[in-house]
């Protein structure tokens, strides 16, 4: 039973979920419901939701496509495993076979191997054909097939080595790859009798949140709703059929201008549009649609009314859209001032409707972790929450790690090696204070300490055996000052720095036992290791570098570096250096979004993912920069994918359009948008993302609404905010209105400061 639930708004089908769960409980109350979804926001919100309906909510589970459709196939088949192909896995063994590239086909590959950093280059070759392998398997098996069978489907020469290598890796590990199995799967059950495979699979899923998916993924589902219960709940922005309505480009070049429909949905829906032509081109059929489209009701503001137009796929034009501030967008000078002007607009907002409350308020960027600290510092007394943060800004523990290895194999510059030590992980491991670190930046002031450890550091580098500004010649100063407590000599070439006494020595110690940690590290870790002895030893360093800290934190560490060496032992045995090593860290970690801030009942930041369609009745865009908004493409020039495009496949920027839409239905009462659009140094003028364009466009020609965009003055303080000359301009700032005071203020008048005389002296005076 494949059942499809239809809506223009989350909540309708939130509404759709609830009385499925309530009305048609599963069968035992031991059953878990399983969800497909994919995002963490969306868990959390769809998760409150539920608890809110039910009252009482528990034994679920939430995956992941990826996931999600690998545990089904094992329940299946347990000989349907695709770990073997894990991305992780394939990172490895093609960093492995990158090192042998004998094949004459594969020597076009060392061309991206040429030059200096060799071992990095190889790495981040290995991690693109990684990800790339890892999007053929499900987008195009039908081409993974072909190169199996010593066949090209595009019959280029980046195709020809490209086969090449995976024919290499099938060797290795065999044909079955993730695609090849999951259709394997898609035959058994399409194969089955109805039912067959019931007591193996879930009794019920529910897909939410998820509004499009490759052919493979609805192929795979089509196949299960023969033996279990599938629930697809789609946001869809019109309850017309849109599929076949003309892009914009399309729109352009039609001489005829015969387009009829919603231009929004036109430039912005291309992912929509695909996922319907999908829909249709593969046939799939649903046994029930339930449908709850849902206008809104009158009064409307202009916001709702271009919502209402969006669902029924046509343009109100008997009455031009008069100004309010449902839509607002805000022309600012820099991300400083964006937050500050998001403030003021989410206070006004506040105090115009008091039934509003933090909770019913998001404020989405596309990097949030962009204006983190200007979030941090201009809403200090609001409370809120940040999510969506990489896991290294979340975890001090692991950034301070990573800088260590960094530093480790540095110049040893003071300034760098004194930021490690003042991490608030790393000092009170050595038995340090705050205080102790002022008087150590004394120290390396006085002493002159610029770079490197040694003398023989220098020498090593190309440079004259010269121990001044050293380390090491800080060190020895401070020790010879310790044990003799006199500078009027030198003693064995040393001059003793005598100020080293009581608690002063407690703090030098610390130092010395920091220092000897990193010269330590500085020569081990120089040395190229497996992958296996690289985890035990920076497991070592990570004990010894991180003694007092967060158990959780430096459980994240251990398990990251857990899976540096975790099944690999059996794909890759060559040695690897440090700085492959670090990139892989760096690289993973910044994968990592923590959902942790998101919805916990504050006001909340997040970021822009995909999928992510979550009605508010206050919705604030922060940074919709041009080039920064929708985002860019950045495939490697030997992705397949990017040069074959078909329908189903992902695109960074048509998920941001798709998902610009997305906000535009989820909004409830006021959609506030912030760009930087003045230039902070000339005040010339810096033109918008290319989607607030296109809105400007729609609301300017199909709805003779004028251009609400705001040019918000450089400083808070301007006197234009209270000197009440533009409604518009906003601020709810005392401090700012006292500047804005002291700035108009009468200037006292000028006098001298001295107005006497003076008197000629004689030659004696």
């Amino acid at each position: 039973m494949f059942i499809l639930h239809s809506s223009n708004k989350t909540e309708n089908l939130v509404a759709h979920l609830t009385t499925v769960i309530s009305t048609a409980p599963l069968s035992s109350p031991f059953s878990k419901e399983l969800f497909l979804i994919q995002s963490q926001g969306m868990e959390r919100w769809l998760s409150q939701q539920l608890a809110n309906e039910l009252k009482v909510w528990g034994n679920y589970d939430f995956l992941f496509p990826g996931k999600f459709f690998s545990s089904l196939a094992d329940k299946i088949d347990s000989r349907l495993n695709d770990a073997a192909f894990d991305r992780h896995l394939m990172l490895w063994r093609l960093e492995a076979l990158l090192r042998r590239l004998d094949s004459e086909e594969l020597l076009p590959l060392r061309q991206y191997l040429a030059g200096d950093s060799i071992a990095l280059k190889r790495y981040q070759l290995a991690l693109q054909l990684a990800k790339i392998f890892d999007q053929y398997q499900i987008m195009r098996p039908d081409m993974l097939a072909l190169w199996q069978a010593n066949k090209l489907l595009y019959n280029t020469a980046t195709e020809r080595w490209q086969k090449a290598l995976w024919r290499q890796v099938t060797q290795q590990i065999g044909h079955k790859h993730r695609g090849s199995l999951w259709l394997q799967v898609i035959d058994k059950l399409n194969a089955a009798e109805e039912g067959a495979f019931s007591e193996k699979l879930p009794e019920r899923i529910c897909i939410f949140g998820v509004n499009t998916m490759p052919p493979l993924f609805l192929k795979y589902l089509e196949g299960l709703s023969k033996h279990c219960q599938l629930h697809l709940f789609l946001l869809n922005p019109s309850c017309d059929f849109w599929a076949d309505i003309p892009s914009k480009r399309q729109r352009l070049a039609d001489e005829e201008n015969s387009f009829i429909g919603h231009p929004l949905l036109s430039s912005l829906g291309q992912q929509g549009r695909e996922f319907q032509a999908i829909l249709l081109e593969e046939e799939i059929a649903f046994t029930v649609e339930l449908e709850s489209f849902d206008e809104n009701t009158a009064p409307l503001n202009n916001l709702q009314r271009l919502q209402n137009d969006i669902l029924n796929n046509t343009i109100e034009t008997r009455t031009p859209l008069q100004p309010d501030d449902s839509i607002s967008i805000h022309a600012c000078h820099s991300r400083m001032r964006e937050v500050e002007v998001l403030r003021n607009q989410l206070l006004h907002a506040l105090e115009q409707n008091t039934d509003l409350q933090l909770r019913d308020i998001v404020v989405i960027a596309p990097d949030i972790q962009n204006y983190e600290s200007f979030i941090s510092a201009v809403f200090s007394d609001i409370q809120h929450a940040i999510a969506d943060r990489s896991l290294r800004l979340s975890n001090h523990a692991l950034d301070a790690f990573i800088r260590f290895l960094s530093v480790s194999q540095s110049r040893f510059g003071w300034q760098t090696v004194l930021d490690l030590l003042e991490q608030d992980v790393v000092y009170p491991s050595f038995g340090l204070s705050e205080t102790d670190l002022d008087l150590i930046r004394h120290w390396i002031n006085t002493t002159s300490v610029r770079w490197g450890k040694s003398a023989q550091h220098k020498k090593a580098l190309g440079l004259p055996e010269l121990s001044e500004n050293t380390w090491q010649a800080m060190l020895d100063r401070l020790l010879m000052g310790y044990a003799v407590g006199s500078d009027a000599d030198f003693v064995d070439g040393v001059l003793p720095y005598k100020e080293i006494e009581g608690a002063a020595a407690l703090a030098l110690g610390g130092l010395c036992d920091f220092m000897a940690l990193l010269f330590k590290a500085s020569q081990e870790l120089k040395q190229a290791k497996t992958l296996k002895n690289w985890h035990n030893q920076l497991s070592y360093y990570a004990d010894q570098l991180l003694v007092n800290v967060d158990p959780i934190e430096l459980q994240q560490l251990k398990e990251l570096l857990g899976e540096l060496s975790a099944d690999v032992s059996s794909v890759h045995n060559d040695t690897v250096e440090l700085q492959v090593v670090v990139s892989w860290m760096e690289g993973t970690v910044s994968e990592r979004k923590s959902s942790n801030g998101f919805l916990r009942g504050q006001l909340t930041f997040c970021s822009m993912l995909p999928m992510r369609s979550i009605p508010f009745k206050v919705i604030a865009l922060l940074g919709i920069n041009d080039g920064e908004f929708p985002k860019i493409d950045r495939n490697p020039t030997f992705d397949l994918l990017s040069q074959h495009y078909h329908k189903g496949d992902r695109s960074r920027r048509a998920d941001d359009r798709y998902q610009f839409l997305e906000i535009l239905l989820s909004a409830r009462q006021r959609l506030i948008m912030t760009y930087i659009g003045q230039s902070i140094s000339q005040n010339t003028p810096i033109p918008p993302s290319v989607i607030i364009s296109e809105l400007l466009e729609v609301l300017q020609d199909s709805y003779a609404l004028e251009n609400p965009t705001i040019k918000e003055p450089l400083q808070a303080f301007s006197s234009r905010y209270f000197d009440g000359s533009s409604a518009q301009l906003i601020n709810y700032s005392a401090s700012d209105l006292e500047t804005a005071n002291a700035i108009a203020a009468p200037k006292p008048p000028v006098t001298l400061w001295w107005q006497g005389t003076v008197t000629q002296g004689t030659a004696n005076d």
